[in-house]
């Protein structure tokens, strides 16, 4: 049963039957009779079959997250087992956002990898409200997201990320060592805008001010090169401008405005030995890296204890 459960959720993720087959190692006509046996089991469909692909019907929907939690926690029991014999193996699933992706990940997985080469990763991109959804529907293991963050997941602060004025390089406002939210608002601006990531529209109405806002992006590079072609001023969190190759001017902001990124998990799920793994060496990265000591192992052992 399980292996049909795993099929329907790799039906829904990948949108494609012929996609999931290539994930499930499998032929489409078995994909489409585990399927079936599903909703004849079942007694309603779980489908919605057209010629762009697949998508869950409304009462697919209501089932999804106890098939994920199902799947989940089997797979906990397997890397467990394993883990116990000494052998550390299974997936580890992130859900991120770019600059997570761009310049944290990427050194603790070479680290990680070297270690734990059985080890695989799946990484899914997406804005704080989809990693949010993931990891309450254990889609992946943990995620980052900016606070603040509903009761379906549990939060633990990592990083203050300062947000930056973004200038083109003859803009007036470049002569300045800082630059106001006030000024900021009298310019044309492009916005940063990724479902839920609306820190920087906070920043304005923090201060009862509205943006003058000429363009919208979801794309942070998008924004660096509309602005180093003169279009327009941005705001971006500092992470992204870690490597700069774009000709701007960066200036702090005042009053100060910060994003706060922060390690989400479910709170009524464990972790994978992999998975828990991962994060104490990502934990001592972040401390060597960047001089951060964010108390993920004390975190989590908190949250087992509250699971027990």
């Amino acid at each position: 049963m399980l292996t049909k459960y795993r099929a329907l959720l790799c039906a829904v993720d990948c949108g494609s039957l012929t996609k999931a087959t290539e994930s499930m190692h499998c032929t489409q006509s078995a994909l489409s009779r585990m399927i079936l046996d599903l909703e004849s089991l079942w007694g309603f469909q779980l489908l919605i079959r057209s010629k762009s692909g697949v998508r869950p019907t409304p009462d697919c929907l209501k089932i999804l997250p106890l098939l994920r939690r199902i799947c989940a926690e089997n797979e906990l029991v397997r890397d467990t087992v394993m883990d116990i014999r000494g052998v550390l193996c299974g997936t580890v699933r992130i859900g991120v956002f770019s600059s997570i992706a761009t310049f944290w990940l990427p050194h603790v997985i070479a680290r990680f990898g070297k270690a734990h080469p059985d080890i695989e990763f799946e990484i899914l991109m997406g804005d704080y409200s989809e990693i949010e959804d993931w990891v309450a529907e254990t889609r992946v293991d943990f995620g980052f997201a900016a606070l603040p963050v509903s009761k379906r997941v549990k939060a633990l602060p990592l990083h203050e990320d300062e947000l930056l004025a973004i200038l083109p390089e003859t803009h007036a406002l470049a002569d300045r060592e800082k630059v106001s939210v006030a000024d900021l608002a009298k310019e044309p601006m492009i916005m940063l805008e990724k479902g839920r990531q609306a820190e920087i529209s906070n920043m304005f109405e923090k201060q009862h001010l509205q943006a003058n806002v000429k363009f919208r992006t979801f794309d942070d590079y998008a924004l660096l090169s509309m602005v180093e072609n003169g279009i327009a001023v941005g705001v971006l969190p500092k992470l992204i401008l870690e490597r700069l190759n774009y000709r701007v001017e960066v200036r702090e902001i005042e009053p100060p405005c910060s994003r706060i990124i922060s390690l989400i998990v479910n709170g009524s799920t464990g972790l994978s030995p992999a998975a828990s793994r991962f994060l104490s060496v990502f934990e001592n990265e972040l401390a060597m890296r960047m001089s951060l000591k964010p108390k993920i192992k004390e975190f989590l052992c908190k949250l087992q204890c509250d699971q027990n």
